[in-house]
């Protein structure tokens, strides 16, 4: 594989400036969208997302981990490989998989949810460590990896109509509990992860006689995730326009709007197309938890 030198070391090596990493996430758009959003939005989550590469050389063959911190799902991990790897062209590394398996980065006997995963090897990858050798238990969701280019979002028309009172952004001392009490992900530490994904990452909602009918928000993993529209609401258009606001808010804070859906659900791709997204790819997120009575069952 070009570029060994690179990975000599067998390491994570933390990144002082994230925003050195554009460049080359950049390069492997599209499949690189929402880990491109964490370095734009990073400003805005200092404290929660830190980033890795393997090896201390930048460049096309470069591996970068993040690693987001929530209160309610514990470490959210994210991997961007090089295109080569991510197209099959080249298979992972020997190097890379010691390391994944070697470092205290991820913890393999807590919580931990993998994020958007490339079906290239990575899911083989980590179910290996997290089942195999560490005897964790994991959950895979194959999800669709939408994303809409950002000077396209920039030009979306926003047309309310009369039955909306207001179009804006969510209010963290508003409109928390309106995400926590829709969003089925929640759990007992979702309240302050809700009130500062609001407070800091674009979100939307949509108002109906001042009462907040549907709404979005934008979690520091950088994919635009928890649209829910009130049963009453629905059909109506609400959901449409408050994705579509979203994009929008999202794409003026310099990020690239994308989202994921799992691949059964149907009703959510159709609504997805209809918004004239892209396809990225299909990817895998791989919830791994150390004991069964994590689990919800």
């Amino acid at each position: 594989m070009n570029g060994e030198s690179n990975l000599t070391k067998q390491s994570f090596q933390p990144v002082a400036d994230p925003k050195s990493l554009i460049s080359i996430l950049e390069e492997r758009h599209p499949q690189s969208c929402f880990f491109y959003n964490q370095v734009v939005s990073h400003d805005r989550f200092k404290d929660d997302i830190t980033f890795y590469t393997i090896g201390t050389k930048l460049d096309e063959n470069t591996w970068i981990l993040s690693n987001y911190t929530r209160e309610d799902y514990g470490s959210n991990i994210s991997i961007s490989a090089p295109r080569a790897i991510v197209e099959g062209k080249e298979q992972i590394p020997l190097e890379v998989k010691e390391c994944f398996s070697s470092s205290n980065l991820v913890n393999w006997d807590g919580r931990v949810l993998f994020a958007a995963l490339e079906k290239r090897g990575f899911p083989t990858m980590i179910l290996r460590n997290a089942g195999n050798v560490k005897g964790n238990i994991t959950e895979i969701h194959p999800c669709i990896l939408y994303y809409i280019e950002r000077e396209n979002a920039l030009k979306i028309e926003i047309s309310p109509g009369p039955d909306v009172s207001e179009l804006r952004r969510l209010l963290p001392d508003k409109e928390t509990e309106f995400i926590l009490s829709t969003w089925k992900y929640t759990n007992e530490g979702s309240r302050s992860v809700i009130r500062n994904c609001i407070a800091a990452n674009a979100s939307a909602g949509v108002f109906v006689d001042g009462k907040c009918v549907s709404g979005v928000i934008t979690p520091g993993v950088g994919l635009i995730s928890a649209l829910y529209t009130l049963k009453d609401y629905r059909g109506k258009g609400f959901a449409k326009l408050t994705m579509k606001y979203a994009y929008k808010e999202f794409a003026m804070d310099g990020c690239i709007p994308c989202s994921t859906v799992e691949v059964r659900n149907e009703r959510s791709i159709g609504f997805h197309q209809s918004l004239g997204v892209n396809v990225s790819s299909i990817v895998d997120w791989i919830d791994m938890r150390a004991h069964l009575a994590d689990w919800v069952l």
